[in-house]
């Protein structure tokens, strides 16, 4: 109730994408939805947002469109092309799925979160030792970044 107050005080895009997530919380996919069509910007956030509403009501076809349009302005972002990946891994078309996650990997070949999705993709396709050896190089990358952000006093 609060955030439908201020929105209607000020229509402030942090207030609808919060409503939104009450909303989702919900399960009123529906009215989040509604509610987000309220908003007047509609940029790569809220391209990310929706995309996630269409994932939360089982609907990733509509989620990989609307990450494609983000990416139609944000060619290089590694994490819209690490969605993509894993929306179409989630729909089956590991074709796909594999083609993004290696154009996100080759902008940031160092990015997790890019390479624990390749790791899912591999498996998905049925490549156990491909995905076991990529899980552990994460795993390591990970463990080193800790260790180096430890201060040993």
């Amino acid at each position: 109730g609060y955030y439908e107050k201020a929105i209607e005080l000020k229509a402030d895009s942090h207030y609808i994408y919060r409503l939104a997530d009450v909303f989702v919380k919900l399960r009123l996919y529906e009215r989040a939805a509604k509610v987000m069509n309220d908003i007047k910007i509609k940029d790569k956030y809220f391209l990310k947002k929706q995309a996630e509403l269409h994932v939360k009501n089982n609907n990733i076809p509509a989620a990989i469109k609307c990450i494609e349009k983000a990416l139609l302005s944000n060619r290089n972002n590694v994490e819209l092309w690490t969605i993509l990946a894993s929306y179409h891994r989630q729909d089956y078309d590991l074709n796909k799925a594999y083609s993004a996650i290696t154009t996100a990997l080759s902008a940031d070949p160092d990015d997790t979160r890019a390479s624990l999705e390749y790791a899912r993709i591999r498996k998905a396709q049925g490549r156990i030792k491909d995905y076991q050896v990529n899980l552990n190089n994460v795993l390591n990358g990970l463990k080193n970044k800790y260790r180096e952000n430890v201060n040993f006093e």
